[in-house]
């Protein structure tokens, strides 16, 4: 009898109690959605970045391109871009035609040069639904 104790209470001490499972399991659940949580934030993260960083090459798209009789006028950046430059790539025209820019443009300022010639100082603004900026150029005429 004493050696079936013995034996019995040896193979309860070498298993994990059903409390010792529940606690790990627990645990794993915790930090495997902590895991999944940064996960999804740095994904967001990655999208922003990826958003900011089409601002600046949009706003010298129209900086370089811009015209007066764009302003207060909603147009993609195929629009603006083929007047000037010819485009094969289908892909590149799908994502100039898929880039829908609102521009805007104040004169700030405007000077007199000598000679009758005149300078403005034109704040070009464009946004779309999830981001926009400005930018500032100079503009002669005579």
């Amino acid at each position: 009898m004493k050696r079936l104790e013995l034996e019995s209470k040896k193979d309860s001490r070498a298993s994990f109690t059903l409390i010792e499972v529940l606690v790990s399991v627990i645990i794993i659940s915790i930090v495997g959605l902590a895991l999944l949580d940064m996960a999804n934030k740095n994904t967001k993260m990655i999208g922003f970045l990826a958003t900011k960083k089409e601002v600046p090459m949009i706003l010298s798209v129209y900086g370089f391109h811009g015209e007066p009789d764009l302003d207060n006028l909603e147009k993609n950046l195929y629009d603006v871009i083929s007047k000037n430059y010819t485009i094969d790539s289908l892909s590149f025209k799908n994502y100039l035609n898929s880039k829908k820019i609102l521009y805007k443009e104040d004169e700030v300022e405007r000077k007199q040069i000598f000679d009758g010639e005149q300078f403005s100082i034109i704040k070009q603004t464009v946004s779309s639904t999830n981001q926009g900026g400005f930018l500032y150029t100079l503009r002669t005429e005579k």
